[in-house]
């Protein structure tokens, strides 16, 4: 529904419209309870002004006749007046499109090489590329003292052209490595695919590690957490419950100088820790789930116990949707 205004901004009429004459153009619509020209420090006219009419139906009409029209040679701009954040979205919005049409135009197009020796310029670049079709531009990225950053870009006219590059250039040895050849993407688009990679690798493990454990109905028990720390040995079952059992200190600094195994039943122990007390008939199995991660991973996940429950969430899925199909 468009807004009852009565406010409007006029543009491009130039230096030459004086104030009396910006009144007598807009008068003729209705009654103008204010109308001023915008003047620069020399009282100079800047060109631009706005008008205000008793009501919208006045201006509204003054936009419908004198929008486009010319006067003294220029084509004049006369519009609803907008608040600043609106002219902000609109500019935004204008940008995105533009950069999003920029984009469009040269996806397929667009090839990213890395891998590149360090003795490689554009030239020798576009000289690789160039049997493969029209090249519309070609460049080797370089830092700010001017060494090459080992990676480039090469767009070709179409498609094909492109296409046929990736398949015949990719893995192909130029001086002593072999070269990466791919359709380059939004780094955005890049992002969101490797977040999926993740995620997908990460339900994978730990579907694998809920099919591992079914046998008993528990994992063999966490493996990673000594004797006499609260499980049993050979069974997989939750520690006894004891409320004034908190997780000890993590010493990072014994983590760092530990081998990937020995990290890996420290995290453990901290992690069973953290979840015993939500879940304490499935802690051992899905500690053991989430030991299928990357210990980068679990580090980053000891830093916030918000990331270890939404974890445990997706461990639970997992094992609801592992006993549904079991059963069926």
């Amino acid at each position: 529904m468009t807004a009852q205004f009565t406010n409007l901004y006029v543009k491009n009429f130039g230096p030459k419209v004086s104030q009396e004459e910006f009144e007598k153009l807009f008068e003729q619509f209705g009654t103008v309870t204010s109308a001023i020209v915008q003047v620069d420090e020399e009282g100079k006219s800047r060109g631009f002004g706005f008008v205000n009419y008793k009501s919208h139906e006045e201006a509204a009409k003054a936009v419908e006749v004198l929008h486009d029209t010319e006067l003294n040679g220029r084509k004049l701009f006369v519009s609803r007046a907008k608040k600043k954040a609106e002219r902000e979205e609109e500019l935004r919005k204008v940008y995105e499109q533009a950069k999003m049409e920029k984009l469009t135009k040269y996806e397929g197009l667009n090839l990213y090489i890395k891998n590149l020796e360090a003795d490689v310029d554009s030239e020798k670049l576009r000289a690789e590329f160039e049997s493969f079709g029209a090249i519309t531009s070609c460049k080797v990225m370089r830092d700010e003292k001017g060494t090459s950053k080992g990676f480039g870009f090469v767009c070709f006219s179409s498609p094909d052209e492109a296409t046929k590059a990736v398949s015949e250039m990719n893995n192909k040895m130029i001086g002593s490595k072999p070269l990466y050849v791919s359709l380059a993407q939004r780094r955005e688009v890049r992002r969101q695919q490797l977040e999926s990679q993740i995620a997908q690798r990460n339900q994978i493990r730990m579907q694998q590690a809920a099919a591992a454990g079914t046998p008993g109905g528990y994992p063999p028990g966490p493996r990673f957490l000594p004797q006499g720390r609260g499980v049993p040995a050979g069974r997989g079952g939750p520690p006894a419950r004891d409320p004034a059992h908190e997780a000890p200190a993590f010493n990072t600094a014994a983590l760092a100088n530990a081998s990937p195994m020995e990290q890996k039943q420290m995290l453990g122990e901290h992690i069973y820790l953290r979840i015993a007390g939500s879940q304490p008939e499935l802690a051992g199995k899905i500690t053991g789930m989430l030991l299928e991660m990357e210990n980068t991973e679990l580090i980053q996940l000891l830093d916030s116990q918000e990331a270890i429950n939404n974890k445990v969430q997706e461990a639970l899925i997992v094992l609801q949707e592992y006993n549904s199909t079991k059963e069926e």
